[in-house]
């Protein structure tokens, strides 16, 4: 697939209302409903979006198409906006926002991250809240 990303250095990026997490998904995306199929990887995914490494660059809010293989038998169908990118040499590192995002293709996500860490996720949603 792609080579090793680089670390996102986004300014507020621990600051997200929906927690993100490294994983490394093979995602297959096109530009347009008849353009060529291309792949890529996710370095990180949220029910939010993704940042994505690709071979090429993409202008700032291009509409992507995308499927992203959260396990070998589990798949998402997802449409996304390019939102920022890292075009200073291949994989570009590709930030996007998910949009009409349907109720049960989040669902899938949050599933998935709780299987690749549950205890990551809590802490997350439960930083700072002192239970008695």
């Amino acid at each position: 697939m792609g080579a090793p990303c680089q670390k996102n250095k986004e300014k507020n990026a621990d600051e997200r209302y929906f927690p993100r997490w490294g994983a490394r998904n093979r995602v297959v995306y096109q530009r347009s409903p008849h353009a060529s199929s291309n792949e890529g990887h996710t370095k990180d995914l949220s029910c939010a979006g993704a940042c994505i490494c690709v071979k090429e660059p993409f202008p700032l809010r291009q509409r992507l198409k995308l499927t992203i293989y959260l396990s070998p038998r589990t798949k998402l169908d997802i449409q996304g906006t390019v939102v920022w990118q890292n075009a200073s040499s291949p994989p570009f590192q590709t930030g996007i926002a998910f949009y009409n995002t349907p109720h049960e293709a989040q669902d899938m996500i949050l599933k998935h991250a709780f299987e690749i860490n549950r205890r990551k996720i809590t802490d997350y949603w439960f930083k700072g809240w002192k239970g008695e």
